[in-house]
């Protein structure tokens, strides 16, 4: 019975051997691709900053007091918290960012999202 391959009668050494004879090129190719690519992105000025600040919460009280409001939970697209604890609010329409100030601080744990709820309700009223 005649010795059957399934699949696995590719040679390497065809491979090696284009490499081999064509190596020169192949790195001059490349040296060149590479200066040239970090020529480019040196020329590239950055348009843009993005910075994320993140804190962990037990809760999402300031995203719950928008979004238990209809007409602000369609109006607004993303909430901002900088870095000195202001809230921004970027509206889905416009080009414009509201500035609705910090949010209250509160040493009892159990007041501060009735307070944090209160005050972003004060704030999109007076918005409306």
């Amino acid at each position: 019975m005649p010795n059957k391959s399934f699949g696995n009668d590719y040679d390497h050494n065809a491979t090696l051997r284009f490499f081999k004879k064509w190596r020169k090129l192949l790195l001059w190719v490349f040296a060149i691709a590479l200066v040239a690519s970090i020529v480019v992105s040196m020329l590239i000025t950055p348009r843009f900053k993005a910075t994320a600040t993140l804190f962990p919460t037990s809760s999402n009280r300031l995203s719950k007091a928008i979004m238990d409001n209809e007409l602000w939970k369609n109006q607004i697209e993303q909430v901002n918290v900088l870095d000195d604890q202001g809230i921004e609010l970027i509206p889905r329409v416009g080009e414009h960012i509201i500035y609705i100030g910090h949010l209250p601080k509160d040493t009892q744990k159990g007041d501060t999202g009735k307070k944090i709820g209160e005050y972003v309700m004060k704030k999109l009223d007076t918005l409306e």
